[in-house]
């Protein structure tokens, strides 16, 4: 009877830990801005990019929306570190490889724009990298407040000693036992 509460115990348990587990994002599907397209991005290393380092954009479309004389430009924009880039990537059947190194951690927005002809199609992504060197507004840390706060500090040990030392006869005899 142990034995199979053990096994029941055990079959739960594995059955809590597959429910629990993290879903795994290796690849993206974003549309066009018309929502009638579909393409699957796939970002180099381990869509997890390390700024600093080369990072591939794959992007993978539906096999009506890169033609043959197509041409796709990736716009990377970052509001946090002001990047505004522009890639051209490589058209080959229905992929676009374009290598791009993130300059610092961050949002980044990704605009792939894809020219057929007379038609222009754009899939928006937004990208974020924790990974890799931060150059960025945010690595440099602020320490206003602390400075603030050791200024008011030393104001406010300055007028208590100033208030002690003017009032220190009186401290003395309220002092004595």
């Amino acid at each position: 009877m142990k034995i199979l509460y053990g096994g029941l115990l055990l079959v739960g348990l594995v059955c809590l830990a597959t429910a629990l587990a993290p879903i795994a994002k290796a690849h993206v599907l974003i549309v066009d801005s018309t929502d009638s397209k579909g393409a699957i991005l796939h970002i180099n290393p381990n869509d997890n990019p390390v700024a600093g380092q080369k990072a591939a954009l794959i992007f993978d479309t539906d096999k009506d929306v890169l033609a043959k004389n197509s041409r796709v430009v990736v716009d990377i924009k970052s509001d946090e570190i002001a990047v505004s880039d522009r890639v051209e990537a490589e058209v080959e059947g229905p992929l676009a490889v374009a290598e791009y190194t993130f300059p610092s951690r961050g949002v980044y927005k990704l605009a792939f724009q894809v020219m057929s002809g007379d038609e222009t199609m754009t899939f928006n992504y937004t990208q974020r990298v924790s990974r890799g060197i931060d150059t960025g507004a945010a690595a440099q840390p602020d320490y206003e407040w602390a400075k603030i706060l050791l200024l008011a500090g030393g104001i406010a040990m300055a007028m208590l000693f100033i208030i002690a030392f003017n009032n220190r006869h009186q401290i003395r005899q309220q002092s004595s036992f």
